[in-house]
């Protein structure tokens, strides 16, 4: 694999998540989460909408696969959960979001959590 991120793949396993700030109820507040994974693009909005190419997309307490990726989107414990390869994020549809590095390190498919920080949600 060639450079940049390549303990997960190279260029094409990267990922994105950035959020948009504003004034909600007299605090500053996220208003909403965008994800670029491998190709796939898609956004969650206060008032926990998923925005999937411009159509609003269902969601529930069963992930629902987002399409050309291996991520899924959940609705659980009142907040949507994105769950994709290298992370999970979570926002809680009003006014905060975190981040979850995560990373197989046993080779069974267990997940754990792993610290750092690269950019400006809270994040752990």
């Amino acid at each position: 694999s060639s450079g940049i991120n390549a303990e997960y793949g190279g260029y094409r396993d990267m990922w994105f998540v950035y959020g948009v700030f504003d004034d909600f109820q007299g605090h500053t507040a996220l208003q909403s989460m965008s994800f670029y994974v491998r190709g796939g693009r898609w956004e969650v909005h206060r008032g926990w909408l998923v925005n999937m190419g411009g159509e609003k997309w269902p969601i529930s307490g069963q992930p629902r696969d987002v399409p050309g990726t291996e991520c899924n989107i959940t609705f659980i414990n009142w907040h949507v959960q994105v769950a994709c390869p290298g992370f999970i994020a979570f926002y809680d549809g009003l006014m905060a979001g975190h981040i979850s590095l995560t990373v197989d390190s046993s080779g069974e498919g267990k997940i754990q959590k792993i610290r750092g920080s690269q950019f400006g949600l809270c994040f752990d």
